[in-house]
C-alpha cells in the first residue's frame, strides 16, 4: 500500500430509498482510492447515514494511510491492525 485518497461526495439516487424515518434522496459517499506500489489502483466507497458525518470519515480513512502505508494489500492482516 502507497495510500490511501478519500473525499466526500454527495450523490442524488436514481430511486429514493425509502426507510421507516423517510426517503434518502442522496447517498452521501466517500470514495476511497488504494494507490499500491505495483502501480494498480483499488476504488471503493464508503456509504454514510447522514452528510454530516462525511467529513470525519474522509479524515478517518486518510489518517489510515499513514498506519497502512508500505503494508501489503492482505485485507486480514490489515483488520488485525
Amino acid at each position: 500500500i502507497v495510500s490511501f485518497n478519500a473525499r466526500a461526495v454527495i450523490v442524488p439516487m436514481n430511486l429514493p430509498l425509502q426507510t421507516s424515518t423517510g426517503a434518502v434522496a442522496k447517498a452521501p459517499l466517500v470514495l476511497i482510492d488504494c494507490e499500491t506500489d505495483q502501480g494498480v489502483t483499488g476504488h471503493a466507497y464508503l456509504f454514510s447515514i447522514t452528510p454530516s458525518a462525511l467529513k470525519p470519515l474522509t479524515a478517518m480513512v486518510t489518517e489510515m494511510s499513514a498506519l497502512l502505508a508500505g503494508d501489503e494489500l492482505l485485507p486480514f492482516e490489515i483488520e488485525r491492525k
